[in-house]
């Protein structure tokens, strides 16, 4: 089962490089539903990795709820690695910033200005000498290829 986990996952990731970010949904879509079929845990970072990249690539698409939805079921997992994965869960406030900034409702403006202040703060504490993190790739050197 961790096989054709992996390999959904890394198919995404693929079709995500080159902006097929219609296909990347469909197969991180399928890497989570792989991982949680086999009886994995939910709150395991691979999942939340799975979760971060489907609201990537619905973000990407402008699919602005769906987006904001798997970032937040994204934070739960990264929550509770925050202090073990500091630049994880930094990197998944700054993308739940971004789409909260494309989100037409009330509130998530001034939301979206609290979780970039507090990806601030996780990402120095990861490398206090770390970029301020306002792009992708300031994260992206500090975490792994499931983040990306």
């Amino acid at each position: 089962m961790i096989a054709n986990t992996s390999g959904y996952f890394i198919t995404g990731l693929f079709y995500r490089l080159q902006n097929d970010f219609e296909s990347a949904e469909r197969y991180y879509l399928e890497a989570q539903n792989a991982w949680l079929t086999g009886d994995q845990t939910r709150l395991h970072p691979f999942n939340g990795g799975c979760m971060y990249n489907l609201g990537v690539s619905c973000l990407l698409q402008g699919k602005v709820e769906a987006a904001i939805k798997h970032l937040r079921d994204s934070l739960e997992v990264t929550r509770f690695y925050r202090n073990s994965r500091p630049a994880e869960h930094a990197h998944n406030l700054f993308k739940l910033s971004e789409a909260l900034l494309q989100d037409a409702h009330d509130g998530s403006a001034e939301e979206a200005s609290a979780l970039w202040d507090e990806a601030q703060r996780y990402l120095k504490m990861r490398d206090p000498d770390a970029a301020e993190g306002s792009t992708d790739s300031v994260y992206n050197s500090l975490v792994s290829i499931n983040w990306r």
